[in-house]
């Protein structure tokens, strides 16, 4: 797999680990699109030419697709639909279409790298865990 990849899908986790991170829960939504972004084209930049392989989850990702794009032509307001409207801007079309690209781009690595990609998954969610535990214990400390 090419570095351009495996770059790309590093960035992206931890851009995602910004994203939901609760200190950073409703500032810079514009500037964690770009990292989840750039890590998504850096990802897809390396699988550039290669034959995608199918997933178990393409059949249902083709339906919630039809029907987003359903609702989105039949919104009261097609552009939020599109774009997410603040502080939700993760729950647009395009954010949406941002974590299915990403999705398939994690899809497409190999079987002996996909462990990897899976402990860098567990390492930036292990902050966010424990976040979550100390607020459960002790309150909110931030």
């Amino acid at each position: 797999m090419p570095k351009s990849t495996r770059l790309g899908l590093l960035i992206a986790i931890f851009a995602g680990l910004l994203a939901v991170a609760p200190p950073l829960a409703d500032a810079y939504v514009l500037v964690k699109l770009l990292a989840l972004a750039a890590g998504g084209t850096l990802a897809w930049a390396g699988l550039f030419g290669a034959p995608l392989r199918r997933t178990c989850l393409d059949g249902p990702l083709a339906a919630l697709w039809a029907v987003m794009l359903l609702s989105a032509a039949a919104s009261v307001d097609p552009a939020m639909s599109v774009f997410g409207a603040y502080p939700q801007a993760f729950h647009g079309l395009l954010p949406a279409a941002l974590y299915t690209a990403l999705y398939y781009a994690a899809a497409n690595t190999h079987e002996a790298w996909s462990d990897r990609v899976l402990g860098w998954m567990v390492a930036a969610s292990l902050p966010l865990a424990l976040y979550g535990l100390s607020q459960r214990a002790w309150g909110d400390l931030l």
